[in-house]
């Protein structure tokens, strides 16, 4: 059977002092049907370099 998909929603702009965290946060959780989406209202300090880095991560 499969389980229902929870999905997690981040809102930020200018986060790269938090978001590293929170982005582990989410992926480091046990239920295996997360969808994460990351929205950002147009970064300038590094934060979407973060979040690049753990795109492809599953």
């Amino acid at each position: 059977m499969m389980q229902p998909k929870i999905s997690v929603l981040s809102v930020c702009y200018n986060a790269v002092n938090d978001i590293e965290k929170t982005i582990l946060s989410v992926i480091n959780q046990t239920y295996p049907n997360i969808e994460y989406l990351i929205i950002d209202g147009g970064p300038t300090d590094g934060t979407m370099d973060i979040v690049n880095k753990y795109k492809n991560v599953a």
